[in-house]
């Protein structure tokens, strides 16, 4: 799918108040990006409290968006290489603003940006969507992505 400059602004809200966000959304709506559906394999039971997503989340979390933000590693692929060299960003990412993939920062976020992309998709601890951007695409590194 390609993102419009709409559903760009929409995914990434920081971009309109941004010094840079017209070459940002420039570069998100270049070309094709891949949304993918994802859900935690063996979710926790119900009840089962997990940790809270978000960036600080830990490797023993619980939920999908913890998960991926673990796997994904700093938006920063520079520090990304130094703290987390095997995540997505430290393999993939070429800067801050073309770092491969994007995750969501919670649950409500999930729904926002999900609403925009998936008819009838509700995103919970255990379902969310994973953006690889479309800069990661033209280099075709959607399957070296998906296999890690």
């Amino acid at each position: 799918m390609k993102l419009s400059p709409h559903q760009a602004r929409v995914l990434f809200p920081e971009l309109v108040v941004s010094s840079d966000s017209v070459r940002a959304i420039k570069n998100l709506t270049s070309g094709p990006s891949l949304a993918l559906k994802v859900m935690l394999k063996n979710p926790p039971a119900a009840g089962a409290g997990g940790e809270t997503a978000g960036a600080g989340a830990g490797a023993g979390a619980t939920n999908v968006i913890a998960e991926l933000f673990r796997l994904a590693g700093p938006e920063n692929p520079v520090v990304a290489r130094e703290d987390h060299p095997k995540s997505l960003r430290a393999l993939f990412g070429l800067n801050a603003v073309k770092n491969a993939v994007h995750v969501s920062a919670g649950v409500s976020e999930a729904n926002r940006e999900l609403s925009l992309i998936f008819d009838q998709f509700t995103a919970t601890q255990e379902r969310v969507m994973l953006l690889i951007k479309s800069h990661a695409i033209a280099r075709s590194l959607e399957e070296p992505i998906l296999q890690r």
